[in-house]
């Protein structure tokens, strides 16, 4: 699915990045799994119709890995998306494979690497549990798979998703 051309997302000068406070990254318990970690996973909640959302978290392996998928119960498409400045507009484009150098941090974040959730199965609610399921390669070409709870409505302070306009921003 080639997304960039219909995730046109403008100029970015009138966006506000605001960065989450120490206070609510402490409040994602970290989840562990086959030596990967995740930390301060959360979903942007729904507002209205809208039928996509994005999920953030960081990821960090102790061993050099690839993210090559994501899948979620919530939405019938989930996919790993890069944001990225084409001349004066941001384009979103799906990426298949993030290479993960060891002990490095990978943040999926708001105007970056993120998840989007589209073609949702339900409205998303602050403070709703999300599953989501972590789709890994290891340098061996073996798979891991790691399940994460990501819960709706924390850190979304300064997303830049946040248009205005109320739902009307569709993915």
């Amino acid at each position: 699915m080639a997304c960039s051309e219909h995730h046109d997302h403008g100029d970015e000068a009138g966006h506000v990045h605001d960065s989450p406070s120490a206070v609510e990254q402490a409040a994602t318990p970290s989840q562990v799994q086959d030596g990967i970690t995740v930390q301060n996973a959360w979903v942007r909640p729904t507002v209205g119709e809208q039928d996509a959302t994005g999920a953030y978290l960081t990821i960090t392996s102790q061993e050099p890995i690839a993210l090559v998928g994501v899948a979620t119960p919530a939405a019938e498409i989930a996919e790993v998306h890069e944001m990225k400045m084409d001349g004066d507009i941001m384009r979103m484009r799906m990426a298949e494979r993030i290479e993960m150098k060891a002990g490095e941090p990978l943040e999926l974040k708001p105007g970056g690497y993120h998840v989007m959730l589209m073609a949702l199965t339900s409205p998303i609610e602050a403070g709703q549990e999300i599953e989501l399921s972590l789709q890994f390669e290891k340098a061996d070409g073996s798979k891991v798979e790691m399940p994460v709870k990501a819960v709706a409505g924390q850190n979304a302070a300064g997303d830049h998703h946040s248009h205005g306009g109320g739902g009307d921003h569709k993915h």
